[in-house]
């Protein structure tokens, strides 16, 4: 306990009772009562304002643990004092109270610059008390709260509780949310990165993500289903995005994929950017008309998540290997030659028996196993070589595909390892 926490105690119930809520902020209490009591020290901007979250986080502490019966805590950092309705009272059924918003309603006409915290306090908690009924006012009130401590350039944390209250009344019923619901998230992890909480603001963008994709396949079905209805209906003047919600949803998709990538990678998930550079390009891929890229990403997708996945090429080349040796068995390859060991008769199935008269014998698998080997590495030992027509064709097409695949695994190995 600090030495100030008494007499704050004291100031604290005093504003309680003067608030028109009979609430405040805990926040703004204890950033008004150190500023005007003179208890902030002569630190940077950051340290005074890390040093104040942890005094409000530790004042709230002390009233829970002494002085609950006294002050109520509340979500969000809100106290108010302890009225009858908080005392459990047996058989009594706790009536619920009604909020009037007239006052809420005359701030919302009122300019940013005529209003002060106190007012913004008012809205936020209107926010809360009309999303709890369900009301549609609930986002004008939240929005008008964050636009002022926005345009006030007020602390992160407050900005940030006004964001939470703007997102909670973003959704407008249960299967459909605000079109611009995506520029909250945005705007709390634009705050969050200039905290350097890098993984908190990534997953506020992958959150935007998550919308912005909902909006994209909602813009194709239309777009499919007015291409059906165009057909039928040639004369239609529609061009089958005139119900679409969100202009330009590719470009600003593409630009939030960019920065939450860069946010994982800030924070050291590598993983994770990689994760969103897959989902990034396969939203790509997926707004490509039927071309060449298409088709070369596609490619590029089965044999190497887009560049992201060196065991999946590893893979490829291990079929590859094992594939060409059994083919190797149909088409044959033909035997050393000039070696003193062996004397090999036949042109495709190979008689080979050594000079000091031991049985014939046919080369086997494994032989052909270590050609594909040899001719995928592109190593070229020439103790074994193809029998000439298929055989060699194959043999040559192995061996592209051997320096393909052995080069894109060297890529996506030091990419993914690199970073």
């Amino acid at each position: 306990m600090k030495d100030w926490y008494g007499a704050a105690l004291e100031e604290l119930k005093r504003e309680i009772n003067t608030s028109p809520t009979k609430r405040v902020s805990g926040s703004d209490f204890i950033r008004s009562y150190t500023n005007d009591n003179d208890l902030i020290g002569e630190e940077d901007n950051d340290d005074i304002e890390t040093w104040l979250n942890l005094e409000i986080d530790n004042f709230e502490g002390w009233l829970k643990n002494n002085h609950s019966a006294v002050i109520v805590i509340g979500k969000n950092y809100y106290w108010s004092i302890v009225s009858p309705s908080h005392v459990k009272k047996q058989n009594v059924p706790v009536k619920t109270t009604s909020y009037d918003f007239s006052v809420a309603n005359q701030l919302l006409d009122k300019e940013l610059n005529d209003l002060n915290t106190s007012d913004a306090n008012m809205l936020y908690e209107a926010a809360l008390e009309a999303n709890k009924r369900k009301l549609d006012k609930a986002f004008e009130y939240a929005i008008k709260n964050f636009n002022y401590r926005d345009h006030t350039r007020q602390p992160n944390t407050d900005k940030l509780r006004a964001l939470d209250a703007v997102l909670s009344a973003c959704k407008l019923n249960s299967e459909q949310h605000r079109a611009d619901t995506y520029k909250y998230h945005c705007k709390k992890a634009e705050i969050f990165t200039s905290q350097y909480s890098h993984d908190v603001a990534a997953e506020e963008y992958k959150a935007a993500i998550q919308f912005l994709e909902n909006e994209f396949n909602r813009k194709c079905l239309i777009k499919q289903l007015w291409n059906k209805t165009y057909r039928l209906f040639s004369s239609s003047q529609s061009n089958g995005e005139e119900e679409h919600r969100i202009a330009n949803v590719e470009e600003i998709l593409k630009s939030v994929y960019r920065k939450c990538r860069v946010q994982y990678q800030e924070a050291g998930m590598s993983d994770e950017a990689s994760e969103i550079y897959v989902q990034e390009s396969k939203h790509v891929q997926k707004g490509l008309s039927l071309s060449f890229k298409r088709i070369w990403m596609f490619i590029l997708w089965a044999l190497a998540r887009y560049g992201e996945s060196p065991r999946r090429v590893f893979g490829w080349g291990i079929i590859v290997i094992f594939g060409f040796a059994l083919i190797y068995m149909k088409t044959g390859v033909n035997a050393p030659s000039g070696l003193a060991e062996f004397i090999c008769n036949g042109d495709v199935t190979l008689h080979c028996t050594e000079q000091e008269g031991k049985p014939a014998a046919t080369p086997g698998y494994w032989t052909h196993l270590y050609y594909s080997v040899v001719t995928f590495t592109t190593l070229g030992y020439g103790d074994f070589s193809p029998v000439a027509g298929e055989s060699r064709f194959l043999s040559a097409l192995q061996a592209l595909l051997g320096l393909v695949l052995t080069s894109l695994f060297l890529g996506t190995l030091i990419k993914k390892y690199s970073r």
